[in-house]
């Protein structure tokens, strides 16, 4: 949610939207890993869970160093359409990097599902599945939610004379700050 606040209030709600596509992206990874009993496998070495937890943690500062280090806007997007492209997949990679490297998210599609799967139901896979992705689509349309309600309170507030929204540096230092937080969470967090 702090991911999704943060690029919604400094990109608006298109890159808000996008980033949720990457999150879920990365989400979908997870859901197959648990799927075929890769997560399962993640779950019992503790060396692999601190190895993708760091790749998380190491992930989140970078990103707040980028943040902290931008003049203008987190992710500066001229009008030329192959630019613009480009700033959208950076968006969603961005996003599916923060899901994917989330050693809670394996965690929860291999703890939590399973306690939803009937043996006297249709096939365990298939259940899974079905889960999986309501989780996915409730997520989404929680996530689509939050994004424009972030983008319209940040329309409201943050105006400037000519109606556009203003490219502040502090809002950079701000939402460098939140994924250094997210980071030194995650880092402090008992995952084993």
């Amino acid at each position: 949610m702090a991911y999704l606040l943060t690029i919604s209030i400094a990109q608006g709600r298109k890159f808000g939207i996008i980033s949720i596509l990457g999150l879920n992206a990365g989400s979908i990874v997870h859901l197959v890993a648990a799927i075929f009993g890769l997560t399962a496998i993640l779950a019992t070495s503790d060396i692999a869970l601190i190895v993708v937890k760091w790749l998380g943690v190491t992930y989140l500062f970078y990103i707040g160093i980028l943040a902290f280090r931008s003049k203008g806007c987190f992710l500066k997007i001229e009008k030329k359409k192959n630019i613009q492209a480009k700033g959208n997949n950076e968006i969603f990679w961005q996003g599916f990097w923060v899901d994917l490297l989330n050693p809670k998210i394996a965690i929860f599609y291999l703890a939590f599902l399973p306690q939803f799967v009937s043996l006297k139901g249709m096939h365990p896979t298939l259940q899974l599945l079905i889960l999986g992705i309501t989780v996915n689509v409730v997520g989404f349309l929680g996530g689509v939610i939050l994004v424009c309600f972030a983008a319209k309170v940040t329309k409201i507030f943050f105006r400037s004379n000519d109606g556009s929204t203003l490219q502040l540096t502090w809002a950079n230092r701000v939402m460098g700050s939140i994924f250094f937080a997210l980071a030194a969470r995650l880092a402090a967090e008992q995952i084993i």
